[in-house]
């Protein structure tokens, strides 16, 4: 919750910032275009996706370390740590994979499961489903089981599923894979 507040004062401060800059140019005495640079306007919101990415990565790290997981950390920002290896490939793009999950939040809410929702399938790379778990997905084989940390940028985003995801959420699933079949 605590990371919430802090996503929604970054954001406000953002568009604070935007607009008094944005008065500043409409009262120009210059008589020059009285519209802002489109480069300052993307200068404010890359400051502000920054400082969200950023805070986000060390509510993650501390997360981490408080459950003491040795999590491998991909240059994308996922973190994964297999805790029971499977066996065989590892699936490609357009695999088709079936797993077992658990999805909560950061905060411990359990969001759904494959008890509630039933085991789930997805072909990589091509099914709309978080990027985070497609590449999840593809660090881990059939049997193995994984713990996974996805960010918001690599699942809802700010915006959340509009339903069980909040805004922002960073995203813990649990994933056993049961089968894969290449369909190439």
């Amino acid at each position: 919750m605590k990371a919430f507040r802090v996503l929604s004062a970054v954001i406000i401060c953002a568009l604070i910032i935007m607009s008094t800059t944005s008065c500043k140019n409409r009262n120009s005495d210059d008589g020059q275009n009285l519209n802002m640079h489109p480069d300052t306007l993307q200068d404010h919101f890359d400051y502000a996706h920054i400082a969200l990415g950023e805070r986000e990565e060390k509510v993650i790290d501390q997360y981490v370390m408080r459950h003491e997981w040795r999590m491998i950390k991909t240059p994308t920002g996922l973190r994964y740590v297999v805790y029971r290896n499977g066996s065989g490939k590892r699936p490609e793009r357009g695999d088709v994979v079936k797993y077992n999950f658990e999805l909560k939040l950061l905060n411990g809410i359990v969001v759904t499961s494959s008890e509630v929702d039933g085991p789930q399938q997805v072909m990589i790379g091509h099914d709309d489903v978080v990027s985070g778990l497609h590449e999840a997905l593809q660090y881990m084989n059939a049997g193995a089981k994984a713990k996974v940390i996805v960010p918001s940028y690599l699942a809802y985003g700010l915006t959340g599923d509009q339903d069980r995801i909040p805004k922002g959420a960073s995203l813990i699933y649990d994933i056993e894979i049961i089968d894969i079949t290449s369909v190439k």
